[in-house]
């Protein structure tokens, strides 16, 4: 299946890239994905205790499992003071 990974802010700078898409099998988890965008750009950041993680616009959990076409946005925590 394919399914789009956006990226946000300084993503953009590291990737060159709002969006690609990414092959998996069949069955993947939305953890699977972080892995395989960790896997094609070594030098991203992507803690996941400082993201939030949506699936076609939805917040969504690591264990979620995805389909086809599916979206999944890779939303860096903002915080301030």
């Amino acid at each position: 299946m394919v399914i789009s990974v956006n990226f946000h802010g300084f993503q953009r700078m590291v990737t060159q890239t709002r969006e690609v898409q990414i092959a998996l099998a069949n069955g993947t988890r939305v953890d699977h994905v972080l892995d395989a965008v960790q896997e094609r750009f070594p030098k991203l950041p992507l803690q996941r205790e400082d993201l939030i993680i949506t699936v076609n616009d939805k917040v969504s959990t690591m264990d979620q499992l995805l389909k086809e076409r599916d979206t999944v946005s890779l939303l860096p925590h903002i915080g301030g003071g």
